[in-house]
């Protein structure tokens, strides 16, 4: 059939794209191999990706770990920090994993994000 391209000559013109371009392509194939996902996928990553741990859970969890670095924690605080840093965790761990398929759908930049993380 007319107008179309075959694999190899795709390949051709990609390596031949200019660098933002390239970048944009690259992006957008991820995306298209990924699955793009649903509209309530993608604002569920949205969410996430916008997620900051509440400021009293911040400051409680500042106090537990200057008491800990006191020596001063009691075994009910140590339980509490505890499960505090796990949630840390695991919600670094979603927010890392949304910021990626938004990355991928060329939503999100992730070098600004990651120097905040710093």
């Amino acid at each position: 059939m007319a107008g179309h391209l075959t694999a190899e000559e795709v390949l051709v013109a990609v390596e031949q794209l200019p660098p933002r371009e390239r970048e944009r392509f690259d992006r957008t194939w991820s995306a298209s191999r990924i699955g793009k996902g649903t509209r309530s996928q993608v604002e569920g990553w949205r969410a996430t990706a916008a997620y900051r741990f509440p400021l009293s859970q911040q400051r409680r969890l500042d106090d537990l770990l200057d008491q800990q670095n006191a020596g001063t924690l009691t075994d009910l605080e140590r339980k509490e920090l505890h499960a505090l840093l796990e949630e840390v965790e695991r919600r670094n761990a979603a927010k890392a994993e949304a910021m990626h398929r938004l990355a991928l759908l060329g939503e999100h930049e992730l070098l600004p994000i990651l120097k905040d993380v710093q």
